[in-house]
């Protein structure tokens, strides 16, 4: 069981780690394009930052053995296409009948991966990173994708070296084959080469884990199978050989004649909670247990990771320093229960307000709050606080003893930076403070910049 699980954390972890800079990669050149636009830059432009983005990918050893290149359809430019490789697309090609443009249609500003599909310029099977971009007011300014090789994924799959000498297997959230070592099983459903696994589909479609079922291989062999799904709906399984699972098992038993059998009954069984429970203790660690909202110590970690990307790509980084006003005046007149609802709805609206998804939210401390705009200057920033001062406010919670207000209000402090040697993410957050001194000292119930 234990050798599965280190198999299954090995196949997702070589997945997560080799996709995630990818889509790392294309969220901030998505973000970079959005700004581009908004400061006035025509299609040639942003058609000439796509194409060095794409070279930067194929010249990369790392990235280019994962990636066929990036490409961008810009409605805000009369639904023009380009393509970073310089691909013109044929004759009758419709973007908006391609897998890309449903995914990021469907995800709305969020980063989709799509499904695997056989690809245009090359004739290969390519899963899609794809985001659409928006204006401020909410309008859609186009649609930039970056592609992945979807042979390369199943390498990652297959080929992880266990230490059972088993296999990986991906399937889709169909339970259609993605990657097996026998390329005669891609596309087909799990159930349909074996129907004695349609008990198995069954469970996954329940959401109840399939932890060990006894199997035949692609090879005939007696073997042990495990699932694991992924974040984004797919499934992972490892396929152990029979003997070598039970020759584990043999090991367990001696153990179990050492340590009694009491004992290594308790120990099985503790084994799945302490997962759960280092799990949760990982979450406690970077989450408010009020709020549900990152913590202080997660917003650190954020905001250092941040000003690192974006003083790479030379761009700017906001942060809102946020305070409930006359907020030990509410909690002294209301009690503490009610003053811990407070601070759950401001969290809450927080939360709401921010539409991004490198946007952040946590609470800083007491009746604090922070958030982190990555890729938002300081106008644009200063606009969007006034409506999330106002959407407190709207929230109509009473507030007996604020001066400014009958309801509950927040104050916001908003200090805007482009990263480099003569500035710090400390420093920014220093700003960010005084601005909000300055928002309290002005009569609170209001945003003010640094």
């Amino acid at each position: 069981m234990n050798d599965a699980k280190s198999a299954l954390d090995t196949t997702e972890l070589n997945i997560a780690s080799n996709l995630q800079e990818l889509e790392n990669m294309l969220v901030y050149l998505s973000e970079t394009v959005r700004l581009m636009i908004l400061h006035g830059a025509d299609y040639e432009s942003v058609s000439k930052y796509i194409t060095d983005i794409n070279d930067y990918i194929l010249d990369n050893e790392k990235y280019k053995i994962y990636s066929t290149g990036v490409y961008g359809f810009f409605e805000v430019f009369g639904n023009r296409f380009h393509d970073g490789t310089g691909w013109v697309p044929p004759n009758g090609f419709t973007p908006s009948d391609r897998p890309w443009y449903k995914a990021a249609v469907e995800a709305n500003g969020k980063t989709a991966v799509t499904e695997p599909y056989m690809g245009i310029a090359m004739d290969v099977y390519t899963m899609t990173f794809t985001r659409r971009i928006f204006d401020a007011d909410g309008k859609p300014l186009g649609i930039v994708c970056l592609d992945i090789i979807l042979d390369r994924v199943r390498e990652l799959t297959v080929n992880t070296h266990f230490e059972h000498n088993g296999y990986g297997i991906l399937l889709n959230s169909r339970l259609e084959i993605l990657s097996h070592p026998d390329k005669t099983m891609y596309g087909k459903k799990m159930v349909d080469i074996d129907s004695s696994l349609l008990p198995i589909a069954e469970d996954l479609k329940q959401g109840i884990p399939v932890l060990e079922h006894g199997v035949k291989n692609y090879r005939g062999e007696p073997s042990v199978l495990f699932f694991r799904q992924l974040e984004n709906g797919w499934y992972i399984a490892v396929m152990i050989s029979k003997a070598v699972y039970f020759k584990d098992m043999r090991i367990m038993r001696l153990a179990i004649i050492v340590l009694g059998a009491i004992l290594a009954m308790l120990f099985i069984g503790m084994v799945k909670k302490l997962t759960v429970a280092n799990e949760k203790l990982e979450n406690l660690s970077t989450t408010d247990e009020l709020t549900k909202l990152d913590n202080r110590r997660s917003f650190l970690e954020y905001i250092n990771l941040i000003w690192k990307q974006n003083r790479r790509l030379n761009l700017p980084v906001t942060i809102l320093m946020i305070d409930i006003d006359y907020f030990k005046k509410y909690n002294d007149s209301l009690g503490h229960l009610e003053g811990d609802k407070a601070l759950i709805a401001v969290a809450k609206c927080l939360k709401n307000s921010i539409k991004r998804e490198t946007d952040f939210a946590a609470r800083f401390g007491g009746e604090e709050f922070v958030c982190v705009l990555p890729f938002v200057e300081k106008a644009e920033a200063f606009e969007f606080t006034k409506t999330m001062v106002q959407s407190v406010e709207d929230m109509k919670i009473p507030h007996p003893m604020n001066s400014c207000s009958k309801y509950l209000t927040i104050s916001v402090g908003v200090a805007s930076a482009v990263p480099d040697d003569s500035n710090s993410h400390v420093q920014l957050l220093g700003e960010a403070d005084k601005a909000l001194y300055s928002a309290k000292a002005s009569g609170r119930n209001r945003a003010a910049m640094s």
